[in-house]
């Protein structure tokens, strides 16, 4: 009875000592040349506050074309990139996309004005020799009297109208007076000091803001001219901002833009000065094979209504 009770303990001894054996070897095994367990997650890394994002420049690429696609002021995304006017840039530049919190730049102050003597000395210059000087004499001028010729009496004149009185003298009844010219109607409207009027002809079949759009879609026929709905200078003229197609971009200001898409021929280039109602370019088709001009305006590079400037 005793050596069975001796014996179950030894083999109770046994087990546990086997255990421990196997989990000091685990834990060897782990701390020595094993594998280190991953943890369940992995650590975010923290974003790096102004870490600016870049923007590569394209052949077709301009400053206001950039600024367009992006949604910026194109005076900010100059003036963050130090870029004065007029605006040049070159395929492969990198360009620092805009933050939220970037302004305008403010413009160079003028250079200060030359002071004015202190001192101005009151003497006049002396007078050349043989002249005469007259300071402090007091000359009244010598009216001078220009005879007339003998007047001689003037017809009076008739009147009545060239017309009327050679309809009397020929014993006729006078023409009726002409009628006044009918006014034309309201074709232009002044909107931040530009007369702006409807860049074509046509239906209106997308409005600003309706389904995310950022302008006015205007149906009509193809090459049908568009014209520049007010006075300014084209910053763009290409094919290089995907979904415009053919496009000309024109400045009336420093804050004022314009845009013209879809177009099927452009007969403006960069630089160009064009008045108001002057034919830039002929209407196309847009990429879903519709006949229309695409048509934006955007103030400080965010677009706005163009209904809120077209008469």
């Amino acid at each position: 009875m005793r050596a069975a009770a001796v014996a179950g303990a030894f083999a109770r001894g046994a087990a546990v000592a086997f255990l421990l054996a196997g989990l000091a070897g685990l834990v060897a095994g782990c701390g020595g040349g094993g594998g280190v367990i991953a943890p369940v997650q992995s650590p975010v890394e923290p974003a790096i506050p102004g870490k600016a994002r870049e923007y590569l420049v394209g052949r077709e690429d301009t400053v206001y074309s950039i600024a367009w696609r992006l949604g910026v002021d194109y005076r900010v995304l100059a003036g963050v990139n130090s870029i004065r006017e007029p605006f040049t840039i070159y395929p492969g530049q990198r360009l620092l996309i805009p933050e939220p919190g970037d302004v305008v730049p403010p413009d160079p102050s003028p250079a200060p004005a030359e002071p004015a003597s202190q001192s101005p000395d009151p003497s006049p210059a002396p007078a050349a020799q043989g002249d005469v000087s007259t300071q402090g004499i007091d000359t009244p001028p010598v009216p001078v009297v220009t005879p007339l010729p003998p007047s001689s009496p003037e017809p009076k004149p008739s009147t009545a109208p060239p017309r009327k009185a050679a309809a009397e003298a020929a014993g006729q009844p006078p023409p009726p007076p002409p009628k006044p010219a009918a006014q034309p109607p309201l074709a232009a409207r002044t909107v931040a000091g530009l007369s702006w009027t409807w860049p074509t002809k046509g239906k209106t079949i997308g409005s600003f803001g309706r389904g995310g759009n950022k302008g006015l879609d205007i149906e009509g026929a193809l090459e049908q001219p568009i014209h520049a709905a007010a006075p300014g200078r084209v910053v763009y003229a290409g094919s290089g901002l995907i979904g415009y197609g053919k496009l000309v971009i024109v400045k009336h200001n420093s804050r004022l833009l314009s845009a013209y898409a879809h177009n099927e021929r452009l007969h403006v280039g960069e630089g160009d000065e064009v008045t108001g109602s002057q034919r830039i370019a002929d209407m196309g088709r847009s990429g879903k094979g519709r006949v229309m001009l695409h048509f934006e305006i955007r103030r400080d590079g965010k677009p706005v209504d163009p209904l809120g400037f077209l008469p």
